[in-house]
């Protein structure tokens, strides 16, 4: 691939893991720039700043090729990322913990019920429960 600054454009998207919409949507671009940047089609200075702008990238680097990729984050900023990261997997791990303690108390209310039903009607009543509360993996938003 050529040393061109559209070529980086695409060196950062792939890095990046973006679909051309997750792209051009975060860097505020259209579907037909971003097409026009593929085929080597010159552009705006107003779009490459757009791009820089959208993922803290370094000027220097898109343009001319020289530099690091990314501009490098604020100390306080990376900071406070890392709170937020470390807050973020202790929710996950409570929430994972208590979905596994409610998910042991249905199947103790159904032992309980299942005394009172015929063992066929448990069978199948659990059978349900159990495909409605199977634990969903958890997302978390980028």
């Amino acid at each position: 691939m050529e040393n061109t600054v559209n070529s980086r454009v695409f060196l950062l998207k792939n890095k990046l893991g973006l679909t051309d919409v997750q792209f051009c949507g975060r860097s505020n671009i259209s579907t037909f720039t971003l097409n026009k940047i593929k085929n080597n089609e010159k552009t705006t200075p107003k779009i490459y700043d757009a791009i820089v702008n959208a993922f803290n990238v370094n000027r220097e680097w898109l343009l001319n090729g020289t530099g690091e990729m990314f501009k490098p984050v604020p100390l306080e900023v990376a900071h406070k990322l890392g709170e937020e990261a470390i807050f973020e997997n202790a929710l996950i791990k409570q929430l994972s913990s208590e979905n596994n303690r409610l998910q042991k108390e249905v199947e103790r209310l159904w032992g309980i019920l299942g005394n009172y039903l015929p063992a066929k009607q448990a069978s199948a009543n659990f059978k349900k429960l159990i495909n409605l509360t199977a634990p969903m993996p958890l997302k978390i938003a980028a």
